[in-house]
């Protein structure tokens, strides 16, 4: 496409551009959906990992990992590797699923991370709260991440919304 930019005195700047539109619905990767298993290991590439309802052990391994959850049928999932920074966990399902239609559920109280203590001391739990902090429901364990602190977790960068 060609673009032209003409100013007041009729001085003019044009440029070629090359214009490319991703579908964000399609992530590169290894799709790795759960077979009923109670763990799952993603490859050494990047995977997109569903991990579907019920409790598991999720390990992306090495790759720029998205861990997709689609809605709060999924909680109780565990993931042992997540990498701030590489990997992301995708919540568009899910926060479609609850009708949330904001554009920061962690500003907006949907969700937040909580220390785990004891023997769960090296993780952080994320906790959804259906229906926001101002509906009747309360905020529910939903995700557990292994080493990872809640201050590493609570940035936008690693989620995708």
């Amino acid at each position: 496409m060609r673009v032209r930019t003409t100013d007041q005195g009729g001085l003019f700047f044009e440029k070629q551009l090359t214009i490319g539109v991703n579908d964000l619905n399609e992530i590169n990767g290894n799709p790795l959906i759960n077979n009923g298993r109670t763990s799952i290991v993603g490859t050494t590439a990047a995977d997109y990992i569903t991990g579907g309802a019920g409790a598991k052990t999720i390990t992306g391994d090495a790759g720029n990992d998205f861990f997709v959850f689609t809605n709060l049928r999924d909680a109780g999932q565990r993931i042992t590797d997540f990498t701030v920074g590489e990997d992301k966990i995708v919540l568009t399902q899910l926060l479609s699923s609850i009708s949330y239609t904001g554009t920061n559920p962690i500003a907006d109280q949907y969700i937040r991370f909580v220390a785990g203590t004891g023997s769960n001391a090296n993780s952080t739990f994320l906790q959804i709260d259906r229906d926001g902090i101002s509906g009747s429901s309360i905020f529910k364990n939903f995700l557990q991440l292994d080493n990872i602190t809640t201050t590493q977790l609570n940035n936008f960068t690693n989620f995708v919304f």
